[in-house]
């Protein structure tokens, strides 16, 4: 038998079963309670001689008031050092931070900032509208204010190797914006997880049909190998659902407002505010230079990767262990916003085709070499030099024509 204490109904009972002169056993017995239970109700509550359930229920809400927590904002003392401080513009943490520092030896001088806080949205203190316009974070809006997606795939069920970057295709995806937020071109940016290959495509507007049209060219055809999609609840991901049914590939979405939960592309779109930075007009960015910055960055080496590029950690781990490669979704091209339908972004060519030229710089004196990506580099005091790798063949012989290279920055 679960225990709780006797309720009006039963007090009502009691009264009028001991008016009726029945005894405390068939009392108990009747209201499937202790006998000593009912001797005690009795003995507490019984005036000259009779019982009333009235007097009783208000003798026990007595008795149980000692027994909860203290209500701290009804202490004066605390209550007023709590406003002044606030007046000053303190926040909530640095008064409950303060506070043991002002009176060490007064235990009961003590409160917590989460108290401070409901205090305030209750009500509790006095003048709390006015209060709450001195928090540093006042008339601030929590929580996600672009509406809601229904049926997501919450972040916290993708599996454990695409958390731990164990295997190539789980990509995580963002928007760039433009500076000219009125005709809405923005940049989709896409990256793997285990070896930071990146994708980028211009599309005309930030919008869920634009975004589909970029996921078709960045995936369609089985040109990147592709297990899962990670992005935030922007609403140009509205189109999750279209993705999951023609990649047959799940779509997980973030918390709101929480980008350190997708931080290979937060990563990558810091990289790529190197070339487009803030306040660029991607309205008068060509796709040829998107596809050319897209190329440095994958033929980059990065730190994380002991020094090799994103294109050959993808290229080796898919020889070594081929992966499950997205159906053809039928047009795979944004309008304008890419190369020719047929060639694969980022310079992954179709099987048979060559790899794009690795550059070599060899110093005439030392006969030392060194590589670097596909961009243009400095003239120094190395020539320079083009060596073309096929995918499956070894490196062509030292004696491979020179190709001229034009100075740069990059």
């Amino acid at each position: 038998m679960s225990y709780h204490h006797l309720t009006r109904k039963e007090r009502g009972k009691i009264a009028l079963w001991k008016n009726n002169r029945l005894s405390i056993r068939e009392i108990a017995s009747r209201l499937g309670r202790s006998p000593s239970t009912i001797s005690r109700e009795l003995s507490r509550n019984t005036t000259g001689q009779r019982y009333r359930a009235d007097d009783a229920q208000k003798n026990a809400h007595l008795r149980r008031e000692p027994c909860h927590r203290k209500q701290r904002y009804k202490d004066p003392r605390i209550a007023s050092y709590v406003q002044e401080k606030l007046l000053q513009c303190w926040s909530p943490e640095q008064i409950e931070g303060r506070m043991p520092l002002e009176y060490p030896k007064d235990p009961s001088m003590r409160v917590s900032c989460s108290s401070i806080y409901r205090w305030l949205h209750k009500g509790l203190l006095a003048q709390s509208a006015v209060l709450q316009l001195k928090l540093r974070h006042a008339g601030h809006r929590h929580g996600e204010t672009r509406g809601s997606f229904h049926g997501i795939r919450e972040l916290n069920t993708r599996s454990r190797e695409a958390l731990r970057r164990k295997r190539i295709g789980d990509w995580e995806v963002d928007t760039i914006v433009s500076s000219d937020l009125t005709k809405g071109a923005c940049l989709l940016s896409v990256c793997d997880r285990k070896s930071r290959y990146c994708g980028l495509v211009l599309l005309r507007r930030r919008s869920s049909e634009e975004a589909l049209r970029g996921f078709r060219f960045l995936f369609g055809g089985g040109k990147l190998p592709i297990e899962t999609i990670t992005g935030d609840r922007g609403k140009e991901f509205a189109c999750y659902k279209e993705v999951e049914e023609k990649l047959k590939v799940p779509f997980y979405f973030t918390r709101p407002h929480s980008p350190w939960q997708k931080p290979t592309v937060e990563n990558l779109n810091g990289l790529v505010r190197q070339f487009f930075p803030r306040g660029t007009n991607f309205h008068e960015i060509s796709p040829q230079e998107v596809e050319e910055v897209m190329q440095m960055l994958n033929n980059r080496p990065r730190k994380c990767l002991d020094f090799s590029t994103p294109e050959e950690v993808l290229h080796s781990t898919r020889a070594a262990r081929p992966r499950r490669v997205a159906p053809s979704i039928g047009p795979s091209h944004p309008v304008g916003s890419g190369p020719p339908r047929g060639s694969a972004p980022g310079g992954i060519p179709p099987r048979g085709q060559r790899l794009p030229c690795l550059l070599t710089a060899q110093n005439p004196q030392t006969g030392q070499t060194r590589s670097g990506g596909s961009h243009p580099v400095r003239q120094t005091g190395y020539r320079t030099t083009s060596l073309c790798t096929s995918r499956r063949s070894p490196p062509s012989p030292a004696g491979s024509a020179a190709s001229a290279h034009p100075a740069s920055k990059g």
